[in-house]
């Protein structure tokens, strides 16, 4: 990669990514803001304010805007996490300034209708529901609340109904005026496009904002958990289970050896968990292990599908598994396999302009810095045995494994589960 990086007078940086060998381009507002920035009353908020900036601005209607670059044949979309919120445009290369133009109305010119807010109300309504609906969300919301109690990164980041229906106009411009300020904002673009025509469209429709105080958040660090095992009951045909352990933060690393971990574990099909839980002991139809990372803490999490009369001897197998790698080193030619598809999954995501941009911005963002792909290839073939059984091992000794279960269990069985994982 070869990134330029460019800071404005107002505090907005931009980095760019040029692939002059691609015929297209994607770019993204990266804002450094999200649902660990809320106070209880507002939950969702941000979510909130990111469907909204989608309604209108003073020049386009919702419409309009989705025309001018599907129009295009281009693409457009945006989410929120929990520590920032992303507005992002794919389109052909001769499309850049249209596409640097339409995301700065949406910044900088929302209309905020009150007629588009109670509809918009509406439909962050059914997602919530559609969330809570689905059991494998269901869990991994319940394994947040355990992992990090009466803390934001423990909230659903919709907003539960009461915050939702509750949030008024007034509450959604005074934060979008906090929290949207252009040294909280990275402008990250990847692709197929001329650098100075960038900068200079870029500096006419993001130059004149005036920088603020950025928004402060609440540390995730020693959290007191009261418990460690959650039961959610549903009727549903399967178990579904997801179980956490407090991994490291975005800018350790200690991330490196904790990649390779996982993958062994089990991102993939060649994973231990696949291969164990579901292709030797045929307890589950999806197993399979993630990781998360914050600015201060970070998540582990095995999540899955599990059958009902074997569940706890799944939970046993799951568990035995992660103790396992914090106790034996794995071998030469395992170590060897994984890195392999680590720096393979990252050469793959290289050839993409959408990747880039997401892994320019974010990181820019986050760490006020970008790392080269040759400095991750060189961190990753660095990895070793005694790395990777050494994560492992704090992994274990950091914390008890947080457990959420929803499906046709009762309370009752909390107490079963929690002796399988002691």
């Amino acid at each position: 990669m070869k990134e330029m990086f460019k800071t404005f007078e107002n505090g907005l940086r931009v980095i760019m990514d040029p692939m002059p060998h691609m015929n297209s381009l994607s770019i993204g507002v990266w804002v450094g803001i999200g649902g660990r920035h809320e106070s209880e009353d507002i939950s969702g908020i941000s979510h909130f304010i990111e469907h909204m900036l989608f309604k209108g601005t003073t020049s386009r209607t919702s419409l309009e805007i989705t025309q001018a670059i599907e129009g295009v044949g281009g693409s457009m979309n945006a989410f929120t996490s929990d520590e920032i919120t992303c507005y992002y445009i794919k389109v052909p290369s001769s499309h850049m300034v249209l596409a640097v133009e339409i995301l700065a109305d949406m910044i900088n010119r929302p209309l905020f209708k009150a007629s588009d807010i109670d509809r918009e109300r509406s439909i962050i309504l059914e997602e919530y529901n559609m969330v809570m609906d689905n059991p494998s969300n269901c869990s991994e919301e319940l394994l947040k609340s355990i992992m990090w109690p009466s803390h934001p990164l423990g909230r659903i980041l919709t907003g539960k109904p009461e915050t939702i229906e509750s949030i008024s106009k007034e509450q959604l411009l005074d934060y979008k005026s906090k929290g949207y300020i252009p040294n909280n904002i990275v402008l990250s673009i990847a692709g197929k496009f001329d650098p100075e025509t960038f900068i200079k469209e870029a500096e006419i429709q993001f130059g004149s904002l005036k920088e603020g105080e950025k928004p402060e958040s609440v540390s995730a660090r020693n959290i007191n958990r009261h418990n460690n095992v959650e039961l959610l009951f549903r009727e549903t045909e399967q178990l579904r289970i997801d179980l956490g352990l407090e991994a490291v933060s975005r800018g350790s690393d200690d991330r490196y050896p904790l990649k390779v971990f996982n993958v062994i574990l089990g991102e993939n099909m060649s994973s231990r968990l696949f291969q164990v839980v579901r292709e030797e002991m045929g307890l589950a139809y999806e197993i399979h292990s993630n990781l998360d990372y914050y600015a201060d803490t970070g998540l582990l999490n095995v999540s899955g599908g599990i059958e009902l009369k074997r569940y706890t001897q799944a939970i046993e197998v799951v568990w035995g598994q992660i103790l396992k790698l914090a106790t034996e080193p794995v071998s030469k030619k395992e170590l060897e396999r994984s890195r392999e598809y680590c720096l393979g999954q990252l050469f793959l995501a290289m050839e993409s302009t959408s990747s880039r941009m997401i892994f320019n911005g974010e990181n820019l963002l986050a760490l006020n810095k970008v790392f080269s792909a040759e400095k991750i290839v060189e961190k990753i073939r660095a990895v070793t045995v005694e790395d990777v059984l050494q994560i492992a091992s704090k992994l274990v000794e950091k914390n008890s494994p947080c457990l959420a279960l929803v499906g046709p269990v009762k309370d009752g069985q909390a107490e079963i589960i929690k002796e399988v994982l002691n």
